[in-house]
């Protein structure tokens, strides 16, 4: 049962997180500009929720840490936002996605993948 508790909040906290830094990618530029001129309430308000998911990323953090060996939950976690934040960031914000960081990115699954299994 706690096997599936801990995907669950692996999974949780990889939403949340690339949710997170997705938002704030996506809104924080335009939200700092508009406070000089004439405040862009969405682009503010949407940084906000980027904010606030991201504590609540670091909470679920937390959980994870307190029940899982940090040899185990470290690269899991972080294998897992990195992935997600890249999957985000090609299709989402647009960014470029080369054949070295498609590999490297499988490399990475391939890790976490590994590193969950020992």
């Amino acid at each position: 049962m706690s096997g599936y508790v801990n995907t669950a909040l692996f999974a949780t906290y990889a939403i949340v997180n690339v949710l997170s830094v997705a938002l704030l990618k996506f809104n924080l530029a335009r939200a700092a500009a508009s406070l000089r001129v004439d405040p862009d309430w969405a682009a503010l308000s949407a940084t906000g929720v980027g904010g606030t998911l991201y504590i609540g990323s670091f909470v679920l953090w937390l959980v994870l840490l307190a029940r899982l060996e940090l040899t185990l939950a470290y690269p899991i976690a972080v294998g897992l936002t990195l992935a997600g934040t890249s999957v985000v960031g090609v299709y989402v914000l647009g960014e470029a996605l080369s054949l070295g960081r498609i590999i490297g990115l499988l490399l990475i699954l391939a890790g976490v993948i590994a590193v969950s299994r020992s």
